[in-house]
Parts: C-alpha cells; structure tokens; sequence
C-alpha cells in the first residue's frame, strides 16, 4: 500500500501494482513518483514503476537477471537504478525520464544484498554489503550538462559492523541520513 502526508495527517492509502512485491525502493521527479518492486507477474524479477499525477502506475523495465531490488536515486532527468546481478555483480542503469533512453555500467563491484544510493548536490554515494556482510560505500561526481555520475571510486568501508540488511538512504538538509538494522550491536562505552 502508499500513503503520504502533508506533515499533519496521513492520506488514505492506496494499493501498489505489485501486492507482494518485497522491498520499495521511492524516488520524485516532477510530478511522477518512481517507485520498484519485484514483480509478482515476473518470477519476482525487480521491476521498475512509475505513477502520474493521476495515481496511474506505469511498469517501465524489469530483469530477469537481477537478484534482490532495486536502488533508485534522481538528479535532474537522470533516474539511476542500482541492482545486482544473480551472482552478485551491482550494475548502474541510467535512465532520463524525458526519453527514457537507458544504458547500463557494470561496475567491479560485489554485493550481499541491495545497492542503495542518494544524490547530494552533484555526487552520488552508493552503500551496499561486502560478501561478509560489512557496509561499503562508493560515490561519484556528476558531469555537465546531465550531471550522471562517470567515474565511481573504489568501496571504502564504513564501520566494522555487519548488517543485516541496506540501510535507506536520504540526504536531508546538509547530510546524509541512512537508517537499517545492524547484525551485532554496536558496542557499550
């Protein structure tokens, strides 16, 4: 289901196009929210949504190949959608909503679970699990004039905490906020 709020009282809710569809992954641009989801109708592939302004839901993409959901970040016209392959391997597809003109990166890369990622001003940070279980984050520089990110650099880990899942990402005011569960407790002072 998706409700929203005005920051005083929660809307009604309304179903999502996939009833099981698994973890969510939201992002806006303009008046379009672009939401994914695996795909009930797809062997539980992550597909990728898009709702108008009139609460219409459009499937734009999908890959069978893909395992777990998809990450999604907007900047601009470019709408970045991080996932893994069956195997592990995080791929970046690239998408300008306008057109929705598409190509994939494969990045050296290898993720546990799913790639989450936020823009901040022109750069890009992605966060996922190492094959330990350990976060890592990567981040990368937009270019003119469509600000997608080109070089990304290697993974740096973030703490020595194992997760259980990807954190969620959003940059608020002058951070970036991630909340997620970790696999051991941080310790007591």
């Amino acid at each position: 289901m998706r409700t929203s709020t005005d920051g005083t009282t929660w809307g009604a809710a309304s179903p999502m196009p996939t009833p099981d569809g698994g973890v969510v992954s939201l992002c806006w641009e303009g008046s379009a929210l672009y939401g994914t989801m695996k795909s009930q109708w797809l062997s539980g592939s992550p597909a990728l949504y898009r709702c108008d302004a009139q609460q219409e839901w459009t499937m734009l993409s999908f890959r069978a190949i893909a395992d777990g959901s998809y990450g999604l970040a907007m900047r601009g016209e470019n709408l970045l959608a991080f996932f893994r392959l069956q195997r592990g391997r995080v791929v970046v597809d690239r998408k300008r909503t306008e057109s929705n003109s598409s190509d994939s990166e494969m990045l050296d890369v290898w993720a546990s679970d799913n790639v989450r990622a936020v823009f901040y001003g022109r750069r890009v940070i992605a966060l996922f699990p190492n094959s330990e279980g350990v976060l890592q984050a990567m981040s990368s520089a937009g270019t003119e004039p469509t600000n997608a990110p080109t070089v990304w650099s290697p993974p740096v880990r973030v703490d020595e905490y194992p997760v259980t899942e990807t954190p969620a990402l959003a940059w608020y005011r002058d951070r970036i906020v991630a909340i997620g569960r970790s696999g051991a407790g941080v310790p007591e002072v």
